[in-house]
């Protein structure tokens, strides 16, 4: 049976741009991020995700314009480049835009097959 696999990261959100970073431990897709705050981190945040070397677009996480605790993300893969493959140890650089500090949990499904949709 072919299965994806998931990962659970926490990242804060700061007042402005942050960036940080996941590594991927083999050869893969992001097929999909789901997140949730603890707190509002403002309004109309995101967390974009692309491949660190190359700096190709994987997708957004959107949590819309009025945010509470507890609000959830929605997740949309680039439609051109979504489904690029990651070389085992490349870096997910993650940048988030928010107006005040809040946590954010994330679980992140990678696709150790690389199927491409």
């Amino acid at each position: 049976m072919i299965s994806d696999t998931n990962f659970q990261k926490e990242i804060p959100f700061a007042s402005g741009v942050t960036t940080h970073y996941f590594i991927v431990p083999y050869i893969c897709t992001l097929r999909d991020v789901a997140g949730i705050v603890q707190a509002s981190p403002g309004t109309s945040e995101t967390i974009t995700f692309t491949e660190n070397s190359a700096g190709t677009a994987l997708g957004v996480l959107a949590f819309g314009v009025t945010v509470a605790a507890g609000g959830v993300g929605t997740w949309t893969t680039d439609a051109d480049t979504g489904d690029h493959v990651l070389a085992a140890d490349e870096k997910i650089k993650m940048v988030t835009t928010a107006g005040s500090a809040a946590d954010c949990h994330l679980e992140i499904t990678l696709d150790p097959y690389a199927r491409t949709t």
